[in-house]
């Protein structure tokens, strides 16, 4: 599925093209995670909202997207716990986006989070189709 974003204002920060029925309950939720220099704008989580490395690939549970996440977070800071809303389950997933605590989401990353429900695709950036003609 490619979708074409070169109208996306900030592309590098959005987490999630949409989202699509599943049968597994709430696609969305909100957590309490413990601020470091290292959670962002489309890290992964644990179930208990710890931050993962990709070592730990197979305990991925949720992916953040807030919106203070994405448009304050240097006022957000990296001390001190907040809440933040995660996706779930049942959303297609920027691949440009979605990291570690270590690195940018690899293949079994992905395996885990499409075993949640997820999808994945990345970005076309910089085409001359337009979707809104």
């Amino acid at each position: 599925m490619a979708l074409y974003s070169k109208d996306i204002d900030q592309n590098e920060k959005v987490v999630s093209f949409g989202s699509y029925h599943v049968d597994t309950g709430m696609l969305v939720d909100e957590v309490t995670v413990t601020l470091s220099a290292t959670l962002k704008q489309g890290s992964i989580l644990k179930a208990d909202g710890t931050e993962l490395a990709s070592g730990d690939a197979a305990d991925a549970a949720f992916v953040i997207d807030d919106f203070s996440m994405r448009t304050h977070r240097e006022e957000v800071g990296n001390t001190g716990t907040r809440k933040v809303v995660v996706l779930t389950t049942g959303h297609l997933l920027n691949s440009d986006v979605v990291t570690f605590s270590d690195k940018k989401v690899d293949t079994a990353g992905e395996a885990a989070l499409k075993a949640k429900g997820f999808k994945f695709t990345a970005p076309i950036i910089d085409t001359d189709i337009s979707v809104f003609s």
